[in-house]
């Protein structure tokens, strides 16, 4: 059997799409419309022009404006540091003076962890060498002691919170005498 489809349907299938009737009417809409717009007044037609071409450039900036710049601003380094620097260091003081070791010792980490974020220090004894203090040295030495050690001392918090204090003055001190004064711009 022939699986070829008749050549009668594809020429009827041709015709319906090729009508000069049809063809004719979309001629005749078309040049009705052409000649009811040119007998607009020149401004009316500029006008409308005008205004097709300032909603485009509208919703086309619009569109690059919040896909491009809408994006949420990250917050620069140092104060997004800040903000979760300072709730840390109230969770440890609240800690440091409840006499809790170990929630001293966990919310010391996790401000050392905001704090060094490229390489944090992982006990206490490391985030008082780093701040360079002898005093945090001391009393993280008496916080491992009571956290780990054999006989279970007593532990003063509030020890612990003063150097922690005293040390942060200092390294913020350090910090300061490290930048660079800009010098004078009309230097007398």
């Amino acid at each position: 059997p022939d699986i070829r489809p008749e050549v009668k349907e594809e020429s009827a299938f041709a015709e319906a799409f090729s009508d000069p009737l049809q063809d004719r009417a979309e001629q005749q809409a078309a040049q009705a419309f052409w000649k009811k717009t040119a007998g607009q007044s020149p401004i009316i037609l500029f006008s409308a022009g005008l205004l097709a071409g300032g909603t485009a450039v509208l919703i086309l900036w619009l569109l690059f404006h919040f896909f491009i710049f809408g994006k949420k601003k990250p917050q620069p380094e140092r104060e997004r540091i800040k903000m979760n620097d300072s709730a840390e260091i109230k969770r440890l003081k609240e800690a440091c003076l409840s006499g809790s070791a170990e929630e001293t010792k966990r919310a010391l980490l996790d401000w050392a962890r905001i704090h060094w974020p490229e390489k944090s220090p992982l006990t206490a004894t490391e985030v008082a060498e780093r701040m360079g203090s002898p005093a945090l040295k001391a009393e993280a030495g008496s916080l491992n002691e009571a956290l780990y050690g054999e006989t279970h001392l007593e532990w003063n918090g509030k020890d612990f919170w003063l150097a922690f204090k005293e040390a942060q003055t200092d390294e913020k001190k350090k910090a300061d005498e490290l930048k660079i004064p800009v010098p004078p711009l009309y230097p007398q």
